[in-house]
């Protein structure tokens, strides 16, 4: 659609070009959008109304939706959510006038479930590829597929059509939607440009404004001496935060159709003492917000998964963005013993701002935590799936759930940006709070049957540096770096052996030959030990080099011989992200070790943290 991709070439501040992207979409798009949005309701007022208020809100997050793959697929869902919401209020309203055929295709698109209806127009009326349709529907492709072919040879077989039929038969609603005028561009954008103020007003103000208003009516004389009756008021703007935007129990069971789910409880999180999932440490993110609804899901017939979703609305929205990293935080930054972190992934397209963590609690059994946790405009929500077991929710699942959950806060003034489908990118872990570069204590793996947390000693100049071994006199400072830190982590309460821990440190280099020489010389160093030492033998565990992305890794496990008695072992690994290296060393100690896995999943780990001094 090259009519709807006009807006790449807007410039940030250059409200001009801005409009001219969002009228040359508007007009592109505005009647395929009407005569679906007709389709999916057969009523044309409802459909007009929905259509209008859709781009209305489009316009007023065109910085960010024009940015979008396909900013229809924003507008779509909106539209045809508001058009199904107004057209329940108004059952039974129908245009007698239609011709006999489609007045029948109408009625024959109401008798398909909501699902399937949504799949034929979709694909057949819209044009929407499958992929699309599957992540606006909220469902897996081969969900999306078998709905699209329920509902296409049950339209085709109530018509009396072949199913390849279809999509022209369906065009041919455009002759009653060509009737209807949708506003102009420039009143669309004027109302756009209003409706921030007309979402902040105070719902309870225009309340009392009204029932003011209403009751002088009531009694005002005309010139004639008659009373006049009150007027009709106008609709009042939805609330900043209801139940009804929550996740229902159906939502949370069509992603993926992973089960049947039932709501457990819903609350506003002022009882007990607020704490709904792991790592959460206060009740609210945001002491000083507005509102806050908490909604608990089980799942019938087991008591493997569980969900939670909570929304707070904050005052402002910069409250808002604070509430956004207070919650990843607590997620990013957690430290219960035998947690951690295994993914981090940035949710695209869905929201102002958003992100899917995945932790694990290595217990017996195991727990694995799927933390979605997103920001539209005042509101910050969170979707944590507990799972007995390793395997957790598939990352696109809970985007989807994610966007779900933000599609239902869309219909709140108080929202932002919004989007139906999840769209995910793997990305570095989030800030811990702990000393940038380094590891944090989220990220040390389970050891043993040790049931107590890692702690980390507090940051400390690079040289000396403790991730040394007896093969390697490794000092990033005496190479020329001009800065480091380095930390060790123990576990404190678990009584273990002295030599036990992971001991790791960076340098920063001024130049990137400086880093690759440090990094080289060091390999070098390690390589050549068992010819220097006789007692000590090394053996290379991984190697590799991206030089593409200036990055290279290293790792090996070296074993010296101290006495006939004793014998020390290391796994060791050197790790360079463009000018900066690091390594880290950890000692098993009485018994107690990480398999090479796990370790090299961690020098993984340690590269990805260098990205933080970037």
């Amino acid at each position: 659609m090259a009519e709807q991709r006009a807006d790449e070439d807007v410039r940030p501040g250059d409200p001009g070009a801005a409009e001219e992207s969002f009228d040359a979409f508007y007009r592109a798009t505005r009647d395929d959008l009407l005569v679906s949005t007709f389709a999916l309701t057969a009523d044309q007022t409802a459909a007009r109304a929905a259509v209008r208020d859709a781009y209305t809100a489009a316009w007023h997050h065109w910085r960010k939706v024009s940015h979008l793959e396909e900013p229809l697929d924003w507008v779509r869902p909106r539209a045809w959510r508001d058009a199904q919401r107004r057209h329940t209020a108004r059952l039974g309203r129908r245009d007698r006038s239609l011709d006999p055929m489609h007045a029948r295709l109408l009625t024959a698109l109401a008798a398909l479930d909501t699902g399937p209806r949504k799949a034929v127009l979709l694909r057949h009326l819209a044009g929407v590829p499958m992929s699309r349709s599957a992540r606006e529907l909220g469902q897996p492709l081969a969900v999306a597929a078998e709905w699209l072919q329920t509902g296409t040879a049950e339209l085709a077989s109530a018509l009396d059509l072949s199913p390849d039929m279809l999509p022209a038969v369906l065009r041919g609603l455009r002759v009653v939607t060509d009737q209807t005028t949708l506003p102009r561009p420039p009143l669309l954008r004027r109302a756009g440009r209003k409706r921030r103020q007309v979402h902040t007003a105070v719902a309870s103000f225009v309340a009392v404004v009204l029932t003011v208003a209403a009751g002088a009516l009531v009694h005002a004389p005309t010139s004639t001496g008659t009373a006049v009756g009150p007027a009709s008021p106008p609709e009042l703007p939805p609330p900043p935060l209801s139940r009804a935007m929550l996740l229902d129990a159906v939502q949370v069971g069509a992603v993926g159709a992973d089960g049947r789910w039932e709501v457990e409880t819903t609350g506003d999180n002022t009882r007990g003492d607020g704490i709904n999932s792991v790592c959460q440490t206060a009740r609210f993110a945001d002491p000083d917000g507005s509102e806050a609804l908490v909604r608990r899901f089980s799942e019938r017939g087991g008591a493997e998964r569980s969900r939670v979703q909570t929304v707070e609305l904050s005052r402002t929205e910069r409250q808002a963005e604070q509430a956004f990293e207070t919650t990843t935080q607590w997620y990013a930054g957690c430290s219960l013993a035998r947690l951690q972190l295994i993914t981090t992934h940035e949710v695209v397209n869905t929201a102002d701002e958003g992100y899917l963590l995945t932790l694990r609690v290595a217990e017996r059994p195991v727990t694995t935590y799927t933390v979605a946790v997103a920001r539209t405009g005042r509101l910050t929500t969170s979707v944590v799936t507990t799972t007995t077991g390793d395997r957790g929710t598939p990352t696109q699942r809970s985007a989807q759930l994610l966007a779900n959950a933000v599609g239902g806060l869309c219909e709140s003034p108080a929202a932002g940006a919004c989007a139906a489908v999840g769209q995910v990118r793997p990305v570095a872990p989030l800030a811990a709070g702990e000393e940038p570069g380094l590891v944090a204590v989220i990220d040390l793996p389970a050891v043993g049957r040790v049931n107590e947390p890692w702690a980390g000693t507090s940051p400390a100049p690079a040289s000396p540096n403790p991730a040394t071994t007896t093969c390697d006199d490794t000092d990033f400072i005496e190479a020329g770096a001009r800065a480091g830190s380095s930390r060790t982590f123990v576990i404190p309460e678990a009584d273990l052996p002295v030599q036990f821990g992971v001991a790791t440190s960076f340098g920063r280099f001024r130049a990137q030959r400086r880093a690759e020489g440090a990094f080289q010389r060091a390999v070098a160093r390690l390589a050549g030990c068992e010819d220097r030492d006789l007692a000590s033998s090394v053996q290379p565990l991984a190697r590799t080099s991206d030089r593409r992305a200036g990055t290279e890794l290293a790792i090996w496990q070296v074993t010296t011989e101290i006495s006939d008695n004793e014998v020390i072992r290391f796994r060791t690994a050197l790790v360079r992200a463009e000018k900066r290296v690091a390594q880290i060393t950890f000692t098993p100690a009485g018994g107690l070790d990480i398999d090479a896995a796990s370790f090299r999943a961690l020098a993984e780990r340690a590269l990805e943290r260098l990205g933080e001094l970037g």
